[in-house]
């Protein structure tokens, strides 16, 4: 049986959500993490991406391991995540053979994760505090971001997303789902 993509519990963590997070990927409950490039990542984005003239900048929000993010480098452009676990950073690296660095900004309160030979940095962060300067954005990728984040904090999370996009020029890409389990109700 498959673990459901919005764990049960989740409500009963909504003060931890991190640690609920982090728990999840120590023990490799992570039946959220798709182990192919998403069909919409497909459709919308890799076209754009494949068209383009310059390289672009695509930001991976609450990014985990995410295969999509190989896809946007494979394709010739920058990659930035945000992650709050130390684990899927480093099996992102690991499983795609990308040689790295770290970097601690005591300021920013982060690790930076860089690639050696490759476009792609990862900031291990807590994503509500985030506040670094990024190059200019050309796109954001959401996919399931929305979703582990409570209910009661989905506003404070848009308005993440919105200080990371560099006026006229970036586009947000949300993947949104109705989730309609009676136990996700988003009551506390």
């Amino acid at each position: 049986m498959s673990e459901p993509a919005v764990p049960g519990d989740f409500l009963a963590n909504v003060n931890s959500n991190l640690d609920y997070w982090l728990k999840a990927w120590k023990e490799n409950r992570i039946g959220f993490h798709r182990s192919d490039v998403s069909h919409l990542f497909k459709t919308y984005l890799i076209p754009k991406l494949l068209t383009a003239t310059e390289q672009k900048c695509i930001v991976f929000s609450l990014c985990g391991k995410s295969v999509d993010m190989m896809a946007a480098l494979d394709a010739g452009h920058r990659v930035i995540g945000i992650e709050g676990g130390v684990a899927p950073v480093e099996a992102f690296f690991s499983e795609n053979k990308i040689a790295y660095e770290i970097e601690n900004d005591a300021s920013n309160q982060c690790e930076i994760y860089k690639g050696v030979d490759r476009p792609v940095t990862i900031y291990r962060a807590d994503f509500f505090a985030f506040n670094k300067d990024l190059p200019p954005v050309d796109y954001i990728w959401d996919r399931g971001g929305l979703v582990a984040v409570t209910p009661t904090t989905r506003e404070q999370y848009r308005d993440c997303l919105c200080r990371m996009m560099t006026p006229g020029r970036t586009e947000l890409f949300l993947v949104a789902i109705v989730y309609e389990d009676p136990t996700f109700s988003g009551e506390v």
